[in-house]
């Protein structure tokens, strides 16, 4: 077993647990307002780790701003989150959390489809079985 393979596996557990809260909250509070709790509470997160680990945030906009493309991947990547994220709340406080879930939890397969196109990743035989697993998976949970 590779090395990663535990902390992974504590970490599906761990969501798995958190998810029906999402369902709970993104329905009680509307989805937006509380995609905008989780978005400033993982900012949150970040500024008390750098507290903790007693490191300042530099940010060379400089570098950023005369990169004119490196600026428009970073405004892209943080609405598509936001979208995401969204989107990800609208579907626990209208669907069933197991399909939403699932759904969701699904990321991983387009994670690898994706490395497989923008960088080159092999993707061997059984990694290939655990793709179409996955996708059936799905189907199979969105049947009722």
């Amino acid at each position: 077993i590779k090395s990663w393979v535990v902390p992974a596996f504590g970490a599906s557990v761990l969501w798995g647990f958190l998810y029906p809260l999402f369902g709970y909250y993104a329905g009680l509070y509307g989805a937006f307002f509380y995609s905008l709790c989780i978005e400033v509470a993982v900012l949150g997160g970040a500024y008390l780790h750098l507290v903790l680990k007693k490191k300042q945030f530099s940010l060379p906009l400089t570098t950023y701003i005369a990169d004119r493309r490196t600026l428009w991947w970073l405004v892209v990547a943080g609405v598509l989150t936001a979208v995401g994220t969204l989107s990800f709340n609208v579907g626990y406080g209208t669907g069933e959390i197991g399909i939403v879930s699932a759904i969701g939890g699904s990321s991983a397969v387009v994670s690898t489809i994706c490395a497989m196109f923008l960088y080159r990743e092999r993707v061997s035989l059984v990694q290939w079985f655990g793709i179409f697993a996955a996708m059936a998976a799905i189907v199979l949970f969105s049947i009722q």
